[in-house]
């Protein structure tokens, strides 16, 4: 998903709604628990960019760290389950730990992930999840955004050697439980990536329906080459063909982690550029590779929350000073979900941003608006 817009990155004041009461919802990868503070944002009202499932939005958070700062909402298109929306920030927090490591081999263009919030929009009405609308909140990247790869193997054929092998990385640091793809951002700061999980077709997506397990793996190698880079990584080369889930007992076979000789850089590599593959300068300390051990693979981090929970689609949300009302959805109408209707202000009654966030009372995730209910407050 693409966010960049450079001629919109800039958002006059008067395009922002009116001030409103919020919670920015911060999580710990190490202590898998969260973190809340109260402020006050103001969403603009309308999009500077779109992916293929959500709009952007400008959002000023007045209580940030530091003073007021401009950061960008995700909103999703048709609207998706509380849990979907958490998993996304829990993901890129996953991310972030995995590109720890790959920096940790003293690779010359470190690489690193934005941080995701959740933000939890409290004046407006609670909605089909049980609590109030969500979105997740990263701040913005300026510069020019360029995608590497995507969930279907998709290879960027003039690109770079480091994303592509970060993605590498990930599936061999994590013997095979996990690849990182979707790999896109300003420069090597990155944003919205998914993860594909060994596991078969049949078994839920850990990482929401972007996460395609093994098939996910499987399309990724049938297009990477390995560069110059996952040489001096000493990655091992991939054959061609179909990974088969072995109940994560053997990782479909996979040798350890970061082990022997490097291979010799093939002669040609699909999806790097010819300067890239005649690098001279290695990536990784000499000597540094035989001392390397993988960590433990990392739990699944959320199943309680990707069980039985569906997409719905978007619609209005009723004005915050009018009682609760159901709906539009609920009574079988179809809505409008141009960008216009998502950053519109809802009429009539007092303006503010729907954002498309409040759905129709189909398969409520109690469990998700619970869990935020729990949280303690912070700040």
């Amino acid at each position: 998903m693409a966010f960049f817009a450079p001629n919109l990155h800039f958002v006059p004041a008067s395009s922002f709604g009116p001030v409103e009461k919020a919670k920015v919802h911060t999580y710990n990868g190490q202590s898998k628990t969260w973190s809340v503070r109260n402020t006050t944002v103001q969403m603009a009202t309308q999009h500077f960019a779109e992916g293929s499932n959500r709009y952007c939005f400008k959002i000023m958070d007045h209580g940030a760290f530091g003073g007021k700062k401009e950061m960008v909402a995700k909103v999703h298109k048709n609207g998706e389950p509380r849990a979907e929306t958490m998993q996304c920030v829990i993901m890129q927090n996953e991310c972030q730990r995995l590109a720890t490591l790959f920096n940790a081999r003293g690779v010359v263009k470190p690489v690193t992930f934005v941080d995701a919030y959740l933000v939890e929009l409290v004046d407006r009405p609670v909605d089909h999840t049980g609590g109030h609308p969500l979105a997740v909140m990263e701040p913005v990247l300026h510069g020019e955004y360029r995608k590497h790869n995507n969930n279907f193997g998709f290879v960027d054929p003039e690109d770079r050697c480091t994303p592509h092998a970060f993605s590498h990385f990930t599936y061999q640091v994590t013997n095979g439980e996990k690849i990182v793809v979707d790999i896109q951002g300003v420069g090597d700061t990155y944003t919205d990536p998914q993860i594909h999980t060994n596991a078969p077709a049949s078994a839920p997506p850990t990482w929401g329906q972007g996460d395609l397990g093994v098939n996910g793996i499987e399309k990724f190698f049938e297009t990477h080459r390995c560069n110059t880079l996952c040489h001096n990584l000493g990655l091992t080369a991939q054959p061609r063909q179909r990974l088969l889930a072995a109940g994560g007992a053997t990782h479909c076979g996979l040798q350890p982690v970061l082990h022997g000789p490097a291979a010799p850089a093939p002669r040609r590599a699909v999806g790097v550029s010819p300067r890239a593959l005649h690098a001279p300068t290695p990536m990784v300390r000499q000597g540094a590779l035989d001392k390397l051990t993988p960590p433990p693979v990392t739990p699944r981090l959320i199943p309680a929350l990707s069980t039985g929970l569906h997409s719905p689609t978007g619609g209005h949300s009723p004005p915050i000073s009018s009682p609760l009302q159901r709906s539009p959805l609920a009574s079988g109408r179809s809505p409008s979900n141009s960008p216009e209707q998502l950053g519109a202000y809802y009429s009539p009654g007092p303006a503010y941003a729907t954002c498309g966030l409040t759905l129709h009372a189909e398969h409520s995730a109690l469990a998700a608006s619970n869990y935020f209910r729990a949280l303690p407050l912070v700040g």
